[in-house]
């Protein structure tokens, strides 16, 4: 069991976390020094799973870009998404661009996105490449990871998106 959800998580390039390995004995059960009951760990077993959950959380920290998310930054000081609903799961933004405006660099969770009224934007990606796109009404996408960019309404009709974020 503990290989298929290892197998899952890089699958899906999640972390994860293997306390199992670090506290089995021969017998495969949870070894008699780190735990009363066979179950549940004692003091000592505390010991053992928190360098391994500090190195998961270290990483977790560390593969978050050093950026603003898109409801905490804007265009030049001014927000361009209001928060329309959050709770424990995820969050939905709606993002308006009237012409010329845009998207300073940022970092979206994995999300969903639906434009409501599309536009033409210059969109410059974490590599640097900057492209033109032409995002029709209607049109929609997703990311199943952590993306980055930047964006800029180069069109002449203000754009409005809804993005549907899943929390990390």
């Amino acid at each position: 069991m503990n290989s298929l959800i290892a197998s899952y998580a890089k699958s899906k390039d999640l972390i994860y976390v293997d306390y199992y390995s670090a506290m089995v004995d021969e017998s495969k059960g949870l070894r008699a020094d780190l735990g009363s009951d066979d179950v549940h760990p004692n003091q000592r077993g505390y010991g053992v799973m928190e360098p391994l959950i500090l190195k998961a959380i270290e990483k977790a920290i560390s593969s978050r870009p050093n950026l603003p998310d898109p409801l905490e930054t804007g265009w030049k000081g001014q927000k361009v998404c209001d928060l329309l609903k959050e709770d424990d799961n995820k969050r939905i933004l709606k993002c308006t661009f009237p012409p010329g405006v845009g998207h300073e660099k940022h970092y979206h969770s994995p999300h969903f996105g639906f434009a409501l009224k599309g536009g033409t934007f210059k969109i410059t990606d974490e590599k640097g490449i900057t492209k033109e796109v032409v995002v029709k009404d209607g049109t929609s996408w997703s990311k199943d990871e952590i993306s980055v960019h930047n964006v800029q309404n180069v069109g002449n009709t203000t754009s409005v998106y809804l993005i549907f974020e899943t929390k990390q």
